[in-house]
């Protein structure tokens, strides 16, 4: 973040569902981290998301399928063959979870998530679902890359 911003960041506040802000920054960005992995979304155009999941069996996928996913969603679910459904989910899962912190909203409000939200969805890297939302009506640039990190 310091070397996008040029300074050390301003303090950190919440907005009401949870989704934290620079106080006094003209920035947007989003984080998702899982183990050795960390993907940052950053804009200075406008709100993003972005999450980061391990592909994996998980119990309950109907269940969550039927409460959470838009109906348009829900019906690619329900058509990918029984093999590809496990990634299916995570694929729209991500971008579910990447729109509705784009949008601020809370997971109560994933049936409208990409209303006005942008998404996109990259296979990099193996076995992880990753996806990036900004809330958008106009075409949406995202540049990837991966970058490893040092850690001391």
């Amino acid at each position: 973040m310091i070397a996008w911003l040029g300074h050390a960041p301003s303090p950190l506040v919440q907005e009401p569902h949870g989704k934290p802000r620079l106080e006094e920054e003209e920035i947007e960005f989003s984080i998702s981290r899982l183990e050795d992995w960390c993907a940052v979304a950053l804009s200075t155009d406008c709100p993003v998301g972005v999450d980061l999941e391990p592909i994996r069996p998980l119990a309950g996928l109907e269940g969550i399928v039927q409460q959470f996913f838009p109906p348009a969603t829900r019906a690619a679910y329900d058509a990918a063959a029984r093999e590809d459904r496990m990634a299916t989910f995570f694929w729209w899962w991500t971008r579910i979870e990447a729109a509705v912190k784009a949008s601020g909203t809370g997971l109560d409000a994933s049936g409208s998530c990409f209303n006005g939200v942008a998404c996109q969805s990259f296979d990099v890297p193996p076995a992880l679902a990753l996806a990036v939302a900004a809330k958008a009506d106009d075409t949406v640039i995202v540049a990837p890359g991966i970058e490893t990190a040092l850690v001391l």
